[in-house]
């Protein structure tokens, strides 16, 4: 087989280039990064031992069959660093069309090498401008993003098209064959490389230590919200049980109230009733119609103790979908409750100790204040919230 001096890929001052710029990288997402590219670097760095492996892989010829299979996966791991180092700006379509494009290129360098077709220096010039295409893309966009280490990685990049236009004319690169030239090359090479890491390793702590503040901001914030819901919780059930409170006073009183009013249209009654017995016939008519608004008065009383079951349905929902409707004075939110009770307009008058015109012009502006029309029927609306 030929020398292959016309590809930079296969110079061995290349391979040592990224030999340590793989090693110092896998070390740094050991330490800084655990996760799945880890696996992806080891196995770059076993392919580049390879490379300057002494043990032999069958005869020199497959050896340099070997060499060249696995170079598009050398390239496809260090896409992968860099387009992860400045936070994965290339689209996921163009990586895999990227990956899936070295896999087949290594198949065919394998065909190509086994058969001696000499037909792969065209495969690996267009991988290689592939390469340069995406990596270029990948830096101008860090640059548009004010990354100021992609101007670094930009650098390297020109020396890296440079190397491959020498080495297309025909030059080599060889260890054996320094000269200044490449002395120069591989310090800047090298120098390139320690600024890099460095500069990831001190990107890396600052994003660990940013993580942390962030995981203990979020835990405080969890803390005081769920602090400030029970709070607001146990506020609610507070006027809640204020209000419930207020109403059931006032219900027992108006029950008091009642109850002596109940005695006393009882003794009368029985008074008219014996009246009734005595008089002539017109004041029978007028007594008869005295006893009549009594019993009505005595049942009235009844049905006060029937509707004051009714309190239970009266809970905190029914105060949030009165809220939600429009902003009541405290009266208005008490008739309100009367009205979700069943109370008629004299007995929430008695309850307000006011009269029951005061009640039709507080019923009054209640209407406006929800906004109902005149057709729409105020306890009907209070009974369906």
């Amino acid at each position: 087989m030929n020398e292959l001096n016309t590809s930079f890929i296969t110079s061995n001052f290349i391979f040592g280039c990224l030999f340590i710029l793989f090693s110092i990288h896998l070390i740094l997402y050991f330490f800084y990064r655990k996760n799945k590219y880890n696996l992806y670097y080891a196995i770059a760095i076993i392919i580049i031992l390879i490379k300057f492996s002494p043990i032999t892989i069958g005869n020199t010829e497959s050896q340099e069959i070997l060499k060249f299979v696995i170079a598009p996966y050398i390239l496809i791991m260090n896409m992968l660093f860099i387009n992860s180092f400045f936070g994965n700006l290339l689209k996921k379509k163009e990586l895999k069309a990227y990956y899936i494009t070295g896999i087949f290129i290594s198949i065919y360098l394998f065909i190509d090498r086994w058969y001696d077709l000499d037909s792969y220096l065209y495969v690996i010039f267009f991988y290689q401008f592939f390469t340069v295409i995406l990596t270029a893309k990948i830096f101008f966009l860090a640059i548009k993003a004010k990354q100021k280490i992609a101007y670094y990685f930009l650098t390297v990049l020109f020396v890296w098209v440079a190397l491959t236009v020498i080495n297309a004319t025909g030059e080599s690169f060889q260890f054996d064959e320094f000269g200044e030239a490449q002395y120069t090359i591989v310090l800047f090479y090298f120098s390139m490389t320690v600024i890099t890491t460095y500069h990831f390793a001190q990107q890396m702590k600052l994003n660990e230590s940013l993580t942390e503040s962030l995981q203990e901001i979020n835990t405080n914030l969890d803390t005081e919200v769920k602090r400030q819901v029970k709070e607001i919780i146990a506020n609610e059930e507070e006027l809640f049980n204020i209000k419930t409170a207020k109403i059931t006073g006032q219900i027992d009183s108006l029950k008091a109230t009642l109850f002596m009013k109940r005695n006393l249209a009882k003794g009368f009654k029985e008074t008219l009733v014996e009246l009734s017995k005595k008089e002539e016939t017109a004041l029978k008519r007028e007594l008869k119609i005295a006893i009549q608004d009594l019993i009505i008065l005595e049942k009235s009383e009844v049905r006060i103790d029937i509707k004051q079951s009714d309190l239970e349905k009266v809970d905190n929902s029914f105060y949030k979908k009165l809220d939600g409707e429009t902003k009541l004075s405290n009266t208005e939110r008490d008739m309100c409750v009367y009205l979700k009770i069943g109370l008629s307009n004299a007995e929430i008058a008695n309850l307000f100790n006011t009269s029951v015109n005061t009640i039709h012009v507080t019923r009054s502006r209640l209407r406006k204040k929800l906004k109902l029309e005149r057709k729409d029927n105020l306890e009907k609306f209070i009974q369906s919230l």
